[in-house]
């Protein structure tokens, strides 16, 4: 019965640490009537007009972080980017 106890145990351990947050990259996008820069994650619209470092927890329970910045000079003459986030 110990042995059942301990082998659960490590079980348990193992799936609590497998579950891990994932880092990804969301490309910036411009408005085609404006031209203003916003990311759109989980259906929503985000405005790059300042840095802004934005965390909430979503509708499945889960710790979200967008690192919302401005592009780079770069990035807005190319149109390309991406923003940091986590879940």
């Amino acid at each position: 019965m110990k042995q059942v106890a301990v082998a659960l145990t490590f079980t348990l351990l193992f799936l609590a640490y497998s579950v891990e947050a994932y880092t990804m990259l969301i490309p910036i996008d411009y408005d085609d009537d404006t031209g203003e820069p916003y990311v759109q994650f989980d259906g929503k619209r985000y405005s790059l007009e300042e840095d802004n470092f934005l965390e909430f927890v979503d509708d499945t329970e889960c710790q979200v972080t967008l690192a919302l910045r401005m592009p780079e000079n770069d990035e807005l003459i190319n149109k390309k980017g991406y923003i940091g986030a986590s879940r």
